[in-house]
């Protein structure tokens, strides 16, 4: 089983395109605080969604700054560039919760975080 799980922010707006086979994806990535300390760091994934789940309204609420908790599965890759060796991190998200954000007002109330289910489109 790959199952990651992770919380952070959004770096920038989600970016709905296509494959070039014409499937719909959403795309974002999430900076991740882990650690304390010296120890302190930013790890930043790219999260995707594909199909059905990235057509519908979720793009409007995925918006710079914006707080989420998110589970899929994990894509370790690896390049090389000029000698270097880079590491990418890659969810393609199977549940996302949207929990606030820099975006919101601060003299809202605070509200109950927003659960989306992505299964819910899918008919069976």
């Amino acid at each position: 089983m790959n199952t990651f799980i992770f919380s952070g922010n959004l770096t920038k707006d989600a970016e709905s395109v296509q494959t070039k086979t014409g499937t719909a994806m959403l795309r974002f990535t999430v900076a991740v605080n882990s650690g304390w300390g010296d120890r302190e760091h930013c790890d930043f994934v790219n999260c995707v969604i594909f199909g059905k789940r990235a057509e519908g309204k979720l793009s409007t609420f995925l918006t710079k700054g914006k707080s989420v908790v998110g589970q899929g599965d994990l894509i370790l890759s690896k390049r090389e560039y000029e000698g270097k060796d880079y590491y990418n991190l890659e969810v393609t998200l199977d549940k996302i919760e949207l929990t606030g954000g820099k975006s919101e007002s601060q003299a809202a109330p605070a509200a109950a975080p927003k659960v989306v289910d992505l299964d819910d489109d899918i008919p069976f």
